[in-house]
């Protein structure tokens, strides 16, 4: 799969993937794709998503999709993209947003949004625009998840200065049909220092009941993990696993089966793999390598 014509190979084609259960739809990030006006007039980085859907053995672009209303400067929409299983339900980021809707000045200097999308048939539909950034440089976002049913999804808030310069903090959402609703906003677990960045990588299984945060930044790049559950529209820790070692930034990395009783993490600093099992409650490493 190759971009467009339109699109050239410093747009960053396939900055971000995302795949359906069923391997029948692909959505690819372009975070540094640009707009080209009727006129010719383009406006740089704004940023676009392709989505493909496959037939048999061949793949075809169903749809491109640009950033939605006002288009700015390096807004790098596609920073992010996540599909649900059934390939229905899309959110795409757009981390450095900082346009106000009403006058196109620069104003919330890259607060970050993130856009709902749905599909019906073959025809994609953005429904919701998601606006969870609170200050400058908060980057509503910049890492997120969704539930493989849909219902559900994460944003790292990656410039959250409340507690100290980039500790960073996550923000839930629920939905049942139509927009999400914020159920929990800004929280951090139960360790955390400056300059984190919570929440830089985010997991989550099929319904939405726990998900996975990797902080690899902890503690001067020791890294850890939190996992939380959900209990209808409350978010709780469950627990705080720490790095087994004493540095690799345990974290760089994380996913979770879709029964949510298994993750894998990563800690590219010291070059391995963690697998970690759940078992009435409490999650136990299993294997690494």
């Amino acid at each position: 799969l190759q971009p467009q014509a339109a699109d050239t190979p410093n747009d960053a084609f396939a900055s971000s993937i995302s795949m359906s259960g069923n391997g029948m739809t692909a959505v690819v990030g372009v975070k540094d794709a640009d707009h080209i006006a009727g006129d010719g007039t383009f406006t740089g980085q704004t940023g676009a998503i392709y989505i493909y859907s496959r037939s048999g053995s061949s793949w075809s672009l169903q749809e491109r999709i640009e950033m939605p209303s006002i288009r700015h400067q390096t807004g790098k929409f596609g920073t992010a993209v996540n599909l649900s299983r059934d390939g229905n339900v899309l959110i795409v980021n757009s981390q450095a947003h900082n346009l106000n809707p009403a006058s196109g000045a620069i104003l919330n200097y890259r607060y970050g949004k993130s856009y709902l999308y749905t599909r019906s048939g073959t025809t994609w539909s953005q429904i919701q625009t998601i606006a969870g950034g609170f200050a400058d440089d908060s980057r509503f976002g910049y890492y997120q998840a969704l539930s493989g049913d849909g219902k559900q999804s994460v944003f790292c808030n990656w410039g959250d200065s409340n507690g100290g310069s980039g500790t960073g903090s996550i923000s839930f959402y629920s939905r049942t049909t139509g927009n999400f609703t914020n159920i929990a906003s800004r929280i951090k677990g139960s360790t955390w220092m400056a300059g984190d960045r919570y929440g830089e990588r985010l997991a989550m299984d099929y319904a939405g009941e726990t998900c996975v945060v990797g902080t690899p930044l902890y503690d001067s790049g020791k890294g850890n993990v939190h996992v939380w559950t959900r209990s209808g529209s409350t978010w709780t820790e469950q627990q705080d696993i720490s790095n087994p070692l004493s540095t690799g930034s345990f974290g760089s990395d994380v996913d979770i089966t879709s029964d949510g009783n298994m993750i894998i993490i990563g800690a590219s600093g010291s070059n391995r793999i963690y697998i970690y099992e759940r078992n009435s409650g409490i999650w136990t490493e299993t294997a690494s390598f």
